[in-house]
């Protein structure tokens, strides 16, 4: 079996490493925009505090998934830099339908 060379190896581990943050920024998206779901019937909120949340792990999945999952395309893993790829951006989606799902099955409104 002929070793891999070292760059091959560091491709793989990025797509692998662009995964991980992917999905763990959406399942941390999921986990703070749940508060949402939480918020009484007919109170009007300003979740400030929310949307800085959101922005800061939007951020964060991007600058550190996006650069992993590019670098994962350059190797044999290309599918799975790819879901890489999707995982990273995908925060802003889930963020975006929770914020406009949240008010139409709790029955609260956004104040301002």
């Amino acid at each position: 079996m002929k070793a891999r060379p070292f760059s091959e190896k560091i491709s793989i581990l990025a797509a692998y490493l662009g995964v991980a943050i992917g999905v763990a920024g959406c399942l941390y998206s999921l986990w703070i925009s749940g508060h949402l779901f939480l918020v009484p019937r007919g109170a009007s909120i300003r979740p400030m505090g929310l949307a800085a949340a959101q922005f800061l792990t939007v951020v964060i999945t991007l600058l550190l998934g996006l650069p992993c999952a590019l670098i994962g395309l350059s190797g044999p893993k290309k599918k799975l830099a790819g879901i890489a790829l999707l995982f990273s951006c995908l925060p802003i989606p889930i963020n975006m339908f929770i914020i406009f799902l949240a008010p139409i099955v709790r029955g609260f409104s956004y104040a301002g």
